[in-house]
């Protein structure tokens, strides 16, 4: 019996995490056939119908079917391209994990951490509200900057955008390049195949359809609508989402930075990657502006560290050395309150500095005090000897 039931419930969580697996390629798939049954319409329907010169209709050929073989290309590489891996000096330690597994109690990650990003010296400048570093407890790493958890794929993703439901995939460092050359070339695309759908039902409507396919009227006319309403709904789709994103490219923002900001030691800034619009396009294009349409690789970077304006910048190192200097300051005796991430605590420094003023401010007034009685005493007693001598 027992037996029987441990079959049972293999069978069915398999089955149903295979029924998962499958209705997340629905979207897919809609897109492949949506694409498809658009362009056999245009090529075995649309050109025979509509009255056109052979010139024309090849140039219209040539357009939709570059756009469309070049919007088929960037789909397939944005959804099979894969997420890069974390480096493994991200990980946390195996026996931070199997402590995490057997402990009954709850695991401070902050200190844990924060102490393997500061003996690693890994370069990370994104924090949390409590001015710690990132951690994801499921991967079990320190997150690198502008990482996620996605909660679709189960894993960590690097320059995380948001997953996107019609390519199955996150959309992410690897394939963002990509996925935007899938809206450009969708765009075109389905710009092409409205207009001549346009041209189509008015060309027909208007009795100067070619006469073999007049016996066949309403019919054609009905598959010109239906075709008509995908295409301009998805040029409308696809449009809207081009103009967003070219808006946070940029910006040199994702689509989760826009909503959720990046948090600095500083606070929180969302210009702190945007360098200027040349270097975030070419950020995402590449520097080679032949290979910008094509979709094949060449954006820039390694997806873990990336560029960020000079005044925004505040690592590590340069903690250390302000830090430095503010004990330099202060004098022997002076003790200094450390934070959670090992960081002077600069409220208590400012106001040893204001006290350290104010007692010199003291000194200096008294100095002045007793040099101006001096200077007093000695014009009185000059006097005197004047008076004397007349």
């Amino acid at each position: 019996m027992k037996c029987h039931n441990k079959v049972w419930y293999f069978c069915r969580k398999n089955i149903f995490t295979l029924q998962g697996r499958c209705q997340r390629w629905i979207p897919v798939f809609l897109v492949i056939f949506t694409i498809i049954a658009s362009y056999l319409i245009f090529n075995f329907l649309i050109l025979e119908v509509v009255t056109k010169t052979y010139i024309r209709k090849q140039i219209d050929i040539v357009f939709v079917s570059f756009f469309f073989i070049m919007y088929l290309w960037s789909f397939f590489q944005a959804v099979i391209t894969k997420n890069k891996e974390i480096p493994k000096i991200y990980k946390f330690s195996s026996e931070v994990n199997e402590l995490y597994q057997i402990s009954s109690t709850p695991i401070n990650f902050d200190e844990i951490t924060t102490e393997h990003v500061l003996h690693h010296d890994l370069p990370i400048y994104n924090r949390l509200g409590n001015g710690g570093f990132r951690y994801c407890y499921r991967c079990m790493i320190v997150k690198p900057d502008r990482t996620h958890h996605c909660s679709n794929c189960n894993k960590c993703i690097i320059k995380f955008d948001h997953h996107c439901p019609w390519i199955n995939n996150c959309v992410m460092f690897t394939n963002y390049k990509y996925f935007l050359l899938f809206l450009i070339y969708g765009t075109l695309l389905h710009l092409s195949l409205t207009v001549n759908n346009i041209e189509s039902i008015i060309d027909f409507a208007s009795n100067n359809g070619t006469i073999i396919y007049r016996h066949v009227h309403s019919t054609i006319i009905i598959c010109f609508v239906i075709n008509f309403i995908l295409n301009f709904g998805s040029l409308g789709a696809i449009l809207s989402m081009l103009l967003w994103h070219l808006t946070l490219v940029g910006r040199n923002l994702t689509t989760n930075e826009s909503y959720r900001p990046p948090l600095f030691t500083y606070g929180i800034d969302k210009k702190a990657y945007n360098i200027s619009l040349k270097y975030n396009f070419s950020e995402v294009f590449g520097s080679k502006m032949l290979l910008w349409f094509l979709p094949i690789w060449s954006s820039k970077g390694d997806g873990i560290t990336f560029k960020q304006k000079v005044y925004f910048t505040d690592d590590k190192s340069n903690v250390e050395k302000k830090n430095k200097k503010e004990e330099n300051n202060l004098t022997s005796n002076s003790t200094i309150t450390l934070d959670s991430s090992n960081n002077i605590d600069y409220k208590c420094l400012k106001e040893k500095k204001i006290d350290n003023r104010i007692e010199n401010m003291e000194c200096d007034e008294t100095q002045s005090t007793s040099y101006i009685s001096e200077n007093i005493t000695k014009v009185t007693s000059n006097n005197k000897n004047r008076s004397t001598q007349i």
